[in-house]
C-alpha cells in the first residue's frame, strides 16, 4: 500500500436538479454542453466521482482518497451516461442541465448513488500518467473549493494520490504533468 498524502476532500452537496439554476450558455434539458466536468460525490459520501464530457463520449472516475480508485469511458447521448471501466464496473446517470444523477456498481457488487454538479475550472477531473513505459496513473477530482481527492494506481497497487502538482514522483516513478481529463480520452489500464 501506498503512504502519500492526501488533499483533504470536501463534500459536494447533493442538490436536487431544481435546486441549481442553469448558467447562460449552460445546456438545458437532458443534453450536456461539449467540454463540461461534473463533479460529486455519493449518497453515503464513500467515494467521489467526476464525470467529463465532450461531444458523445464522456470519461469517468471514481476515488475514496485510499483504495478505490476506478476509470470509466464510454458514450454520453441523449443526456444518458453509459460508460464501463476494465473491470466491468459501470458508471450511469442522466444528464439534467447542471446535474448528474447516476450511479456506480463495481465489478465485485458494491454499488453507490451519487449526484455531481456541473463544475467550472479549476473543478475538474485531472490524471497524470508515468513518463515511463508502465500502466502508472494518478487520478485527481478537485471541487468547487479547490480541495481534491483521489487515487494513485502503481504498480498494480491502489493508494492515495499525493497532491495535485505540476511534477509528481511517486516510489521512483516520474509522472508527466497533471492536467484535465477531456471527455472520450482513452482511459487504458488503471
Amino acid at each position: 500500500m501506498l503512504s502519500l498524502p492526501l488533499v483533504a476532500a470536501a463534500g459536494c452537496g447533493s442538490a436536487a436538479p431544481t435546486d441549481v439554476p442553469l448558467a447562460s450558455g449552460t445546456a438545458t434539458g437532458s443534453e450536456a454542453r461539449p467540454d463540461t466536468v461534473f463533479v460529486g460525490r455519493s449518497a453515503d459520501g464513500v467515494i467521489a466521482v467526476a464525470i467529463a464530457v465532450h461531444d458523445d463520449r464522456a470519461t469517468g472516475f471514481i476515488s475514496d482518497g485510499l483504495q478505490i480508485g476506478a476509470w470509466f469511458d464510454g458514450a454520453a447521448t441523449g443526456g444518458l451516461l453509459d460508460l464501463r471501466a476494465l473491470d466491468g464496473s459501470t458508471l450511469v446517470g442522466g444528464i439534467h442541465g447542471r446535474v448528474v444523477h447516476g450511479g456506480v456498481t463495481r465489478g465485485d457488487g458494491a454499488e453507490w448513488s451519487f449526484v455531481a454538479l456541473l463544475g467550472e475550472e479549476p473543478t475538474g477531473l485531472y490524471t497524470a500518467t508515468s513518463s515511463s513505459d508502465t500502466d502508472d496513473r494518478v487520478g485527481w477530482i478537485r471541487f468547487p473549493d479547490e480541495s481534491a481527492v483521489g487515487t494513485a494506481d502503481i504498480g498494480g497497487s491502489t493508494g492515495p494520490a499525493p497532491s495535485i502538482a505540476p511534477t509528481i514522483t511517486v516510489e521512483d516513478t516520474r509522472f508527466e504533468p497533471s492536467h484535465p481529463v477531456v471527455g472520450g480520452t482513452e482511459i487504458g489500464p488503471g
